[in-house]
């Protein structure tokens, strides 16, 4: 799933996920977040938050990675397709706010709330149609596509 994301096709992310779910008994939170960064590396970040809903319906526990990922896709969502205002900003600050109610989350990284408080901090401004390039919307520190 990261090569697929790595390589910026979303139909392999799809058919790899595919594919792993005849292999897998059940898919788990790591699987998922595969899915998540292949997803958001392949020009699909919409689709990311969807996945919430559909661990939940699995039985499913989100980390705090997952929420990470989810709040980077609705960002990079945010800016590419010029969504400014509350509503988007609120459904991100929803997002983070998941993550933090988590237990886990008081044992993540400086580098893991470092990157959430950059998400905050850069929706905000996207949200009052501040512009922002799209490198500085990109937090997490992965090979992007240019």
């Amino acid at each position: 799933l990261n090569a697929a994301g790595m390589l910026y096709r979303v139909d392999r992310v799809e058919s790899v996920w595919a594919e792993l779910a005849h292999v897998l008994v059940r898919p788990h939170v790591l699987s998922y977040n595969a899915r998540a960064k292949g997803l958001i590396l392949s020009g699909n970040a919409s689709a990311v938050p969807n996945l919430l809903l559909e661990m939940q319906s699995s039985g499913i526990t989100p980390d705090v990675n997952t929420y990470l990922f989810c709040a980077q896709a609705q960002l990079l969502t945010m800016a590419t397709q010029n969504h400014t205002g509350e509503p988007q900003h609120d459904e991100l600050m929803k997002t983070i706010k998941l993550a933090r109610a988590l237990p886990e989350y008081k044992k993540s990284s400086k580098s893991q709330i470092s990157k959430f408080q950059m998400i905050q901090e850069t929706s905000s401004r996207v949200s009052t149609a501040q512009r922002i390039p799209l490198s500085s919307v990109c937090i997490m520190g992965w090979h992007w596509p240019v």
